[in-house]
């Protein structure tokens, strides 16, 4: 029978099977430990996906019952704020957003592309300054978000509470 083991030992001349056993062993917890890793990330993803669409709709119905701000016993006050988010149209190629970028005094903040944050940046500026950006390369969109405050205090005294 052919031991993959049995055959390293041969190889190298080691007399340890304790130690290739070791080798064995911590291999695996390794590979073990980077597939959990894996499915927590996945999971992660989900969960902070779940979240933004549970903001999304807080948002939502506080503006709908034009409310702006809310404080409750607990603390928490929630409050609706307007986010500006600017996301490339969908078959605009990256290098017409660098020329345009170019073309209009933005060059210094360009790379080998625009980062995407350094784009949400650079064009939510242009927009407080009531400049114009082309729909055709830029997809604007005035997104219903919202703040949290009193989380610090909300959560200490949910864990006071437990204990």
């Amino acid at each position: 029978m052919n031991n993959p083991a049995q055959d390293a030992l041969d190889a190298f001349d080691v007399n340890s099977p304790e130690l290739i056993r070791d080798i064995e062993l911590e291999t695996e917890r390794v590979v073990i430990e980077e597939a959990e890793l894996a499915t927590m990330d996945n999971q992660l993803k989900l969960r902070k996906s779940a979240l933004d669409e549970s903001k999304k709709s807080l948002a939502m119905k506080m503006i709908e019952n034009n409310l702006q701000s809310l404080t409750f016993e607990s603390g928490l006050a929630p409050r609706v704020k307007t986010e500006t988010k600017v996301y490339r149209q969908a078959g605009v190629a990256e290098e017409r957003v660098v020329e345009w970028f170019r073309d209009n005094g933005l060059g210094g903040c360009i790379k080998e592309s625009v980062h995407f944050q350094t784009q949400q940046a650079s064009i939510k500026q242009r927009l407080a300054q009531n400049e114009s950006v082309p729909p055709e390369l830029f997809n604007v969109q005035e997104v219903p978000a919202i703040t949290l405050g009193g989380k610090s205090k909300f959560l200490q005294q949910i864990t006071t509470n437990k204990g």
